[in-house]
């Protein structure tokens, strides 16, 4: 635990610059930032989520329920404007979530597994990331964290007891809010009525008084936000990617490998390493005699459902802290795979089985080094310890382990679980500190170049990205952060408008700059050229070029 604080604690007092970030991270992090900057600035109603890209409208935006920015905002209310503090409210909650998701470990199974799913939790790189991210998807974790507690906690309880229907309904609220702040949170729900028919069967449930209350506090908050939320797309055309994009998976791009690559890249990258997925896999197997395989193996189904139906966003690069959901059941099977394992057979036992074992342990961990962009040295090393661990696991003497799971000798706990953490910590580590594309840096210092040439009144048009995906869908093309870097409002034009009649028609509906991405225009050719032909160049700094344009 202490490790999982350090690790996500470091370098939190930065700004919204993209210093450590990928560009779907960015995208995410100054719309949100936008948000919550209209929000103190502006109205402060939780209802009425702002972004800067408002063209010639109030700014009303349709996204996901905005408490967290709006949480945000609050902040900056009582100690002033200071885009870090979203990172620290983050933070907290990435705290207070390993708290909880540890609990749910000792909860559910014995000492020694529950020790190694609260290592995983502490150190898994994905988690480690979003820590830190302006994104909403920290604050959803949480509530999931909390809905599966409430839920599994029923467990140790009959299905009728008075604590397990208080239990359910606490479960059903932490859902709703989860599937509030992000609707990506909804094959939980899918989760929890498969297992709640498995535990009490169809008459019962479908009888209890208890199945509608939680379903209403579930569905009700949001149809209701969406309804609400949808609107605003439908008077304004204003969309953080719910309408204006594409989400589920079609027969287009049913047999497109490309997709199914991208979500197992998702999956190894972020959340398992290889040598992980396999151990996934195996734990899997290992769990079909636990008392807790069948909520597991639905747990599994519901988000490879989710998954599939979605795979058009989950099989996409930029995607990848969608995958943040599977964490909690990567977490459990790999748990349940460490409770489940007795102990080593005789067979095992001799010499040269035993290094057979040891010297494989040791090629795998120097892999999952190398894989991890690791000098040989520090590979090496990993391996090392990758060895150390099966010596442990393999040849502890059976007479230092009490019987009882929970009997076992610190030591034996204490050498386990600080080794395991050592070893997913160096990868965690790696990839919570490399930025991602540095060049974001240099970005941020042009649009604060940008800004000091454009009065504060102004109004900007910057690049879009495309509107429409290599396969002809759909998708979200408002680029944000040259707004929110500048802290300047106005238009987004897409890749496919740009020409000289498109900036005449926003210059039209009142922008007075333009800021070209070179990249962009080297799409339409002879665009650039026509700019400089048409309109005032002011600055030009590394890719990014300020015309006037009144």
């Amino acid at each position: 635990m202490s490790v999982g604080f350090y690790l996500r604690a470091v370098d939190v007092w930065r700004p919204i610059d993209g210093s450590v970030a990928m560009r779907s991270t960015l995208w995410r992090e100054t719309d949100v930032g936008a948000v919550a900057r209209n929000f103190y600035r502006e109205d402060n109603n939780i209802l009425y989520p702002r972004t800067d890209w408002r063209e010639n409208t109030p700014g009303y935006v349709e996204s996901e329920f905005p408490l967290y920015p709006w949480l945000v905002a609050q902040s900056y209310s009582a100690f002033g404007f200071h885009e870090q503090q979203a990172r620290l409210f983050s933070l907290l909650i990435s705290i207070l979530t390993l708290f909880v998701l540890s609990r749910l470990a000792f909860l559910l199974i014995s000492e020694i597994g529950a020790l190694v799913m609260t290592a995983f939790f502490a150190v898994n790189p994905l988690l480690i990331y979003l820590s830190t991210a302006v994104q909403s998807d920290t604050l959803m974790l949480l509530f999931l964290s909390l809905s599966l507690y409430y839920y599994f906690r029923s467990y140790s309880r009959s299905v009728d007891s008075e604590c397990v229907s208080r239990d359910f309904v606490i479960c059903a609220g932490f859902l709703s809010l989860a599937i509030l702040c992000k609707a990506s949170a909804a094959p939980y729900g899918l989760f929890f009525a498969f297992d709640t028919l498995r535990r009490r069967g169809p008459r019962q449930t479908f009888t209890s008084k208890l199945t509608y209350i939680a379903l209403g506090l579930v569905i009700i908050p949001n149809l209701a936000w969406m309804a609400h939320s949808h609107q605003f797309w439908l008077d304004y055309k204003m969309s953080l990617g719910v309408t204006n994009e594409s989400h589920r998976i079609g027969s287009d791009m049913l047999f497109n490998r490309a997709y199914y690559r991208g979500f197992v890249n998702n999956v190894v990258s972020y959340i398992t390493s290889y040598p992980g997925a396999i151990a996934v896999a195996l734990s899997l197997w290992a769990a079909r005699n636990s008392r807790l395989a069948k909520p597991l193996y639905i747990l599994g189904g519901s988000l490879a459902l989710f998954y599939f139906v979605t795979l058009y966003t989950t099989g996409a690069s930029w995607a990848f802290y969608y995958h943040s959901l599977s964490i909690p059941f990567v977490g459990l099977a790999l748990g349940i795979f460490v409770e489940q394992s007795g102990p080593i057979p005789s067979s095992l036992r001799s010499w040269r089985t035993s290094a057979i074992t040891y010297a494989a342990t040791a090629l795998a961990g120097f892999g999952i080094g190398i894989a991890l962009g690791f000098t040989f040295v520090l590979a090496g090393f990993v391996g090392v310890l990758a060895a150390v661990l099966a010596i442990i696991l393999l040849r502890y003497p059976a007479k230092h382990v009490n019987q009882s799971p929970r009997g076992m000798t610190f030591t034996f706990n204490f050498v386990i679980t600080v080794t395991a953490i050592v070893l997913i910590a160096l990868g965690a580590r790696s990839f919570r500190m490399v930025p991602q594309e540095a060049n974001f840096v240099d970005w941020n210092s042009c649009a604060l170049e940008f800004a000091d040439l454009v009065p504060g009144d102004s109004r900007i048009a910057a690049w879009g990205a495309p509107a429409r995906s290599s396969i002809g869908r759909s998708v979200a093309y408002n680029v944000p952060w040259m707004f929110y870097w500048m802290d300047r409002q106005g238009f987004s034009v897409p890749e496919e408008l740009q020409d000289i009649a498109s900036i005449d028609s926003v210059a039209q509906l009142g922008a007075e700059y333009y800021i070209e991405f070179l990249p962009g225009s080297a799409h339409t050719p002879g665009f650039h050229q026509a700019l400089r032909d048409n309109y005032a160049m002011l600055d030009s700094c590394g890719i990014h070029v300020l015309y006037q344009l009144k």
